[in-house]
């Protein structure tokens, strides 16, 4: 699939409030798959925890916003 830019909102684990972040993301069929990176850091970028402790999330792709629940892919979707 093809790259776009993305507006991910995710629940503060901490806080409660949604919290925006820009991520780059790819289709993979009607999934829609985002890397934990962090600029390639040791540790997981804020964003990751937060949906790991809420699934909840909402995407913007520009002007349609929808609802989706996350999940961190197993080792087994990970090559591909």
């Amino acid at each position: 699939g093809h790259i776009e830019q993305v507006l991910l909102t995710t629940t503060g684990r901490v806080s409660g409030e949604p919290r925006v972040t820009v991520l780059s993301a790819i289709q993979h069929g009607d999934d829609l798959l985002l890397v934990a990176s962090d600029g390639g850091r040791e540790s997981h970028p804020q964003w990751y925890r937060n949906l790991v402790a809420d699934d909840r999330v909402t995407v913007q792709r520009g002007a349609r916003t929808q609802p989706m629940r996350a999940r961190t892919a197993t080792p087994s979707e990970r090559p591909e």
